[in-house]
């Protein structure tokens, strides 16, 4: 079986950072990627998950309105409501990201650092 999913995309809100009961770093974003063109062109939008050293990167320095490259893997999540309805998402947890464009103010920065990699242990 194989599970990989890579996109290209505009990210849609900035990375949120936040830890474990254990203190592990996760963070998340929004990101819509689109297909077709002119008047038949179509945006999707996705949540994506990152861990450890790349949830801090997310954290600190990916803004809404990057274009990033991401590539991972698809997880559906289910759980019940607070109303007991079952509910469903799809999730990609992303492995590796790459920040396409920065936009002014991150270029007047240092050089952009090399992509960050998530360490293939996943605490769940």
């Amino acid at each position: 079986m194989y599970n990989k999913w890579v996109g290209i995309g505009r990210v849609g809100r900035d990375g949120e950072k936040r830890s474990t009961k254990k203190g592990t770093a996760v963070a998340n974003f929004s990101m819509v990627t689109t297909y077709g063109y002119g008047d038949d062109e179509q945006a999707e939008w996705h949540s994506i998950i990152t861990w450890k050293k790349l949830a801090e990167f997310v954290g600190e320095r990916v803004k809404k309105g990057m274009l990033v490259f991401v590539e991972g893997r698809k997880q559906t999540r289910k759980w019940e409501d607070k109303d007991g309805n079952k509910r469903e998402t799809v999730e990609i947890i992303a492995n590796e990201l790459k920040v396409l464009d920065w936009n002014d103010k991150e270029k007047a920065k240092k050089e952009a650092p090399p992509a960050a990699k998530l360490d293939d242990d996943i605490p769940f």
